[in-house]
């Protein structure tokens, strides 16, 4: 593993998660949070420090694996291997339908939301770390 590339490829993987999730949670889903406003913390007990922190581990983990098993490590590959990684994330977000009282357009949006980002990621990373 390149550690350089590594470092810098995670680095801008957390940039395109951190603004992607801004966007669609706190741009384009915020009225449907604010409909559900009962299910969630109050904005004053929300921990931004572990949200920011969540972000990066993902984006460190996401890189590592995809310098590993990213197979041609070109962008369709990076596309390809993040959509994967994000029809994992989509099937577990889809299970929180099952146990959370969300509406369903909720639970699509974060599936979705889960397929961009983990793409995203995988483009930044593949424009990154080339061989």
């Amino acid at each position: 593993m390149n550690v350089n590339r590594y470092v810098f490829a995670s680095l801008a993987a957390f940039a395109f998660v951190f603004a992607f999730d801004f966007l669609l949670h706190g741009t384009f889903l915020h009225s449907i949070y604010q409909e559900t406003q009962h299910l969630w913390r109050p904005e004053g007990e929300t921990n931004m420090a572990m949200m920011v922190g969540s972000e990066l581990l993902f984006s460190l983990m996401f890189t590592c694996m995809y310098s590993r098993y990213g197979v041609g490590q070109n962008l369709k590959e990076g596309g390809r291997f993040g959509l994967c990684v994000g029809l994992i994330f989509a099937a577990v977000t889809l299970g929180t339908y099952c146990y959370m009282p969300i509406p369903f357009v909720l639970t699509a949006s974060w599936m979705i939301g889960d397929l961009l980002r983990c793409s995203g990621a995988g483009v930044v990373a593949a424009l990154i770390y080339k061989k």
